[in-house]
């Protein structure tokens, strides 16, 4: 199962109401259980580093800047 589904499992199981204490511990294992899957997922296969991610924010960064080059002075008027 996959980070996402893990988590989405998890918070379904946070909304759940238990009527009994019985069911109340049932539902705190259940979670605790996820919480594990949840960290080995992330430490055997970590996120991005910071490197990468400023890398990243970088690329965005060019990408999102306007091309200058073709600009159509007629169109700025006086």
């Amino acid at each position: 199962m996959d980070r996402v589904a893990l988590i989405e499992q998890r918070n379904e199981l946070l909304k759940k109401k238990a009527t009994t204490e019985e069911e109340q511990i049932e539902i705190s294992e259940d979670i605790a259980g996820i919480d594990e899957q949840i960290a080995e997922i992330d430490f055997f296969e970590p996120k991005l580093s910071q490197e990468e991610i400023r890398e990243i924010k970088r690329e965005i960064l060019e990408l999102e800047k306007p091309d200058l080059g073709y600009c159509d002075y007629s169109e700025l008027g006086d």
